[in-house]
This record gives C-alpha cells, sequence and structure tokens, in this order.
C-alpha cells in the first residue's frame, strides 16, 4: 500500500527518522557491491545512487514509486532494481560485500529466514547495516507493543514487538556495534 505508507513515513521523517536513515547509510560502504532491501518508494535514492548496489522490494508497486522517485537515473548503471523476496534471494552465495535495510524486518514474515538468507549473500567479512523499530524496553511499553502487533500484523504485516538485534545474532551475524533510540524502541545496527 505505497500511499498508506506514505501517510505514515512522512510525519516520521520529520520527526526524526530521516536523522535516523542518514546515520544508518553513513555507516554503509562505499564501495564494493551492495543490496538494498526494502527499496520503497525511493527514501534511500539520495544515498544508494551514488553506490554499485541492487536495491530489491517485495513489491511490484513500490518500486514503480521507487522508478517514479529517481526519474531519469533509472537508467544509471552503479544500481538496478528489482522484484525478490528478502526470505528467498535470488543471488548468488556471497555476491554483495554490504547488504543494509531500513524497517524492513518488522513486516518480513519470516524474519530469521530473511537474515540466513542476507548471511548467504553477503560475503564473509561484509556487513550488515539495519534500522529498525523492535520492541521498546520496559514492560508496560513492551506488552502495549505485543497488543499493537496483535491487530496490525494480521492486517498489515507490521510488527512492534520484534527483537531483530538478537534475530541478527541468531542468523549467523556477529553484532558489531547498536545505537538505540527513545525507549529502545529503534534500533540501528552494523553486523558482520
Amino acid at each position: 500500500m505505497p500511499r498508506l505508507y506514505d501517510v505514515v513515513r512522512q510525519p516520521l521523517e520529520a520527526l526524526g527518522l530521516r536523522r535516523w536513515r542518514a546515520a544508518l547509510w553513513a555507516d554503509v560502504p562505499t564501495s564494493g557491491r551492495g543490496l538494498e532491501v526494502g527499496a520503497g518508494p525511493g527514501a534511500g535514492e539520495a544515498y544508494c545512487a551514488s553506490r554499485n548496489a541492487v536495491r530489491i522490494d517485495v513489491s511490484h508497486a513500490m518500486l514503480a514509486r521507487a522508478r517514479a522517485t529517481m526519474g531519469a537515473a533509472d537508467t544509471d548503471t552503479r544500481f538496478t532494481l528489482g522484484v525478490a523476496d528478502v526470505q528467498a534471494l535470488p543471488f548468488r552465495d556471497r555476491a554483495f560485500d554490504w547488504a543494509v535495510a531500513s524497517l524492513v524486518f518488522c513486516e518480513v514474515a519470516d524474519p530469521l529466514a530473511g537474515l540466513r538468507e542476507l548471511r548467504r549473500v553477503v560475503r564473509p567479512g561484509g556487513s550488515l547495516h539495519l534500522l529498525e523499530h523492535v520492541q521498546p524496553r520496559g514492560r508496560i511499553a513492551a506488552a502495549a507493543a505485543r497488543a499493537l502487533s496483535a491487530v496490525t500484523g494480521p492486517l498489515f504485516g507490521e510488527h512492534f514487538d520484534r527483537r531483530t538485534h538478537e534475530t541478527v545474532r541468531t542468523a549467523g551475524f556477529a553484532l558489531d556495534h547498536a545505537k538505540w533510540g527513545p525507549g529502545g524502541a529503534l534500533v540501528r545496527l552494523v553486523a558482520r
């Protein structure tokens, strides 16, 4: 639902998400071949355009929006756009030097499967860069996130109670560093 996504995303961008996304991309290497998961409506375009990257999304509609956002840049040979599901990536093992995703694993049906796929396609020594909203700290906040996810999960596939930083480790990555947002509800991490 690209239009609903914009309605929700734009106020959050103004409230600080834009700054968090810029910090995420500041950690992403400018060299090597990369994979952006969840290219969405082109939110990462300003950061990804100068990098050699494959940009994927599971949604044809979101990729159409990304193409429209990029305009003429769509023909740039530094990156390509394609439809793919992170849970079953159509790439060979060790195909990428780095991978990045912003607010993706809150919606992936099986986040462990998706992160294991990223582990498979990122070369040894490569890096994974994530920005995710996760289950907040504190018993009351965590219970509220679980209650909200009980509604938004079945309706929109959106989960506010995931512990993605732990799933990253379970998938076989070593956590390099993490920066936490207010109440622990947002995390920006780098893993290897």
